[in-house]
């Protein structure tokens, strides 16, 4: 059948590519309101940025509370490390059909090694009536 040095040979070249796959995680937290009122039910999406053709990767994604907090974590395997980023889809003195979405890249500092998360990212407490930089219409999850 194999040989033993067949055997070794083949391990010796698939070791190094199963070592360089990481499952990496990340967590975020924080509160959103619109004004001075919680922001209930708006869409948290948590995913991993990916160049070129392949598709952004989804993570996790949940809902803000009825105080408006929300806390969501989830994990990726990647060969390279994961560049993850928050995207919030609400509509906070918007009355169109739209959502408006905002997206934050979180630090990298924050990405985690292993499937549980220890360190956390904070986003703190936003206004979501301010208008951020690079802010979009999303159209196309009117109904989620």
């Amino acid at each position: 059948m194999f040989s033993r040095t067949s055997i070794y040979y083949f391990l010796s070249i698939l070791l190094p590519v199963i070592v360089s796959i990481r499952r990496q995680s990340v967590g975020v937290k924080g509160k959103l309101l619109c004004g001075n009122q919680p922001l209930q039910s708006a869409t948290i999406v948590l995913s991993d940025e990916d160049s070129g053709p392949e598709f952004d990767d989804k993570m996790a994604e949940g809902t803000t509370n009825a105080h408006g907090h929300f806390q969501i974590h989830g994990t990726e395997v990647e060969f390279t490390s994961i560049e993850p980023r928050l995207t919030i889809l609400h509509k906070c003195n918007y009355k169109w059909i739209c959502k408006r979405e905002v997206t934050f890249h979180i630090p990298r500092k924050y990405i985690n090694h292993g499937k549980s998360v220890k360190k956390w990212f904070d986003l703190g407490t936003l206004n979501m009536e301010t208008v951020f930089p690079g802010e979009e219409h999303n159209c196309f999850r009117i109904f989620w």
